[in-house]
């Protein structure tokens, strides 16, 4: 008998958190008896691979917790609009959906209210996946006091995509129902080792680019390099820029009189198709609840180099399988950069080990089963 359940989502295919998303809409339809439900809260290129996979899905423009990148005003009108949202969202999905057929509620995003909503009034078991630092940081405007305690009010249970996240939440309330299950990502088919490369040093950074992901960051440690290096590297960029950061980033190619060979690639539909072209994955941001883009670049055999003040010092170990620099220290990734450079052999063992961890703890496989576990104690 299907189990049928509501899977709000807010991301869409571009970013890491939609890309696993759907990959774990496609194991639940062909191998349980759970069937999603997808609701965003605009039509993206999530609801046509849905679409394709026969999955009913819906969009509605339904409240957020927080609001972003809108200033004052939009927050204002944000809050105000809230109940509004959530009550017509709900009477709109009504002439689609069977609710008292909704087995459960899975809120993929902090910044989700309306699986919440739906828990309070319909009392349908909800779990809170959590994946980000920012409305907590208030990088994003809270639209709700006392977040996490609203979270934890309104949830049956709690995923959280990091160690750190589910000790933020627990700090709030130490009996939450709260446990961590990291991001899964399918192994490629394909795997090789690495071998040291005596050439070109190829780096490669992957993500939207944005100020919060730290490609200034980057690009300012890159001018720090000696020449004698710096002569010897490549940087290619690949992800859709946010606002006008081009310019920023041009702005500090040019300031920095950075010569270097930098590319920016753009938007890459399957990025770990090209990964293991390169020698080592940086990431630069400097607020993360989880990265994919770091498992993808252990998968590929990649030396990752990333911000040490991050949730991603969970996913790799400094000096074995990656290397972490300091954040906002522009000469702290810069010494790492020269370490790898000077230390061809090392890079590649690193790489190489962090493969393997990948395999270990983030194929895919071990994700759904924790998410399926998950949901079967949730609903019983």
């Amino acid at each position: 008998m299907k189990l049928f359940f509501l899977y709000i989502i807010e991301a869409d295919l571009s970013s890491g958190s939609g890309k696993c998303a759907f990959e774990l809409i496609k194991l639940l339809k062909s191998k349980t008896d759970f069937e999603p439900i997808v609701i965003t809260q605009f039509h993206n290129n999530l609801n046509d691979a849905c679409n394709t996979l026969n999955v009913k899905n819906y969009y509605v423009h339904y409240a957020r917790t927080c609001s972003f990148g809108m200033g004052w005003l939009g927050w204002l009108i944000a809050f105000c609009c809230r109940p509004f949202l959530n009550y017509f969202s709900y009477h709109k999905l009504k002439k689609h959906i069977h609710f008292e057929k909704i087995s459960l509620i899975h809120s993929n995003s902090s910044s989700i209210d309306f699986g919440a909503y739906l828990h309070k009034k319909l009392k349908i078991p909800h779990i809170w996946q959590i994946r980000e630092f920012l409305v907590f940081k208030h990088y994003w405007k809270p639209i709700i006091y006392k977040l996490p305690q609203y979270i934890i009010n309104n949830s049956t249970s709690i995923i959280t995509v990091s160690k750190q996240l589910e000790t933020f939440i627990k700090k709030n309330n130490t009996y939450a129902n709260v446990k961590t299950i990291y991001d899964g990502v399918h192994k490629p088919i394909k795997l090789e080792q690495k071998n040291p490369n005596e050439g070109i040093l190829k780096l490669v950074c992957v993500g939207n680019l944005a100020p919060l992901k730290g490609q200034d960051f980057l690009l300012k440690a890159l001018a720090l390099l000696p020449n004698d290096i710096s002569k010897n590297i490549s940087v290619d960029f690949y992800g859709s820029f946010v606002g006008d950061f081009k310019n920023d980033l041009q702005k500090i190619i040019k300031d920095f009189s950075i010569t270097l060979p930098i590319h920016f690639k753009g938007f890459h539909n399957d990025i770990s198709k090209i990964l293991p072209n390169y020698d080592i994955g940086i990431h630069p941001s400097h607020t993360e609840g989880f990265s994919r883009v770091t498992i993808e670049y252990m998968f590929a055999g990649l030396c990752i180099i990333g911000n040490g003040n991050t949730t991603i010092q969970e996913q790799i170990s400094n000096q074995k399988t990656g290397l972490l620099y300091e954040d906002n220290a522009p000469q702290s990734l810069a010494n790492q950069i020269v370490f790898c450079y000077q230390n061809r052999e090392k890079m590649a063992e690193m790489g190489n080990q962090a493969q393997l961890d990948a395999i270990n703890k983030y194929d895919i496989g071990k994700n759904f089963y924790n998410i399926i576990k998950e949901y079967n104690l949730t609903i019983h």
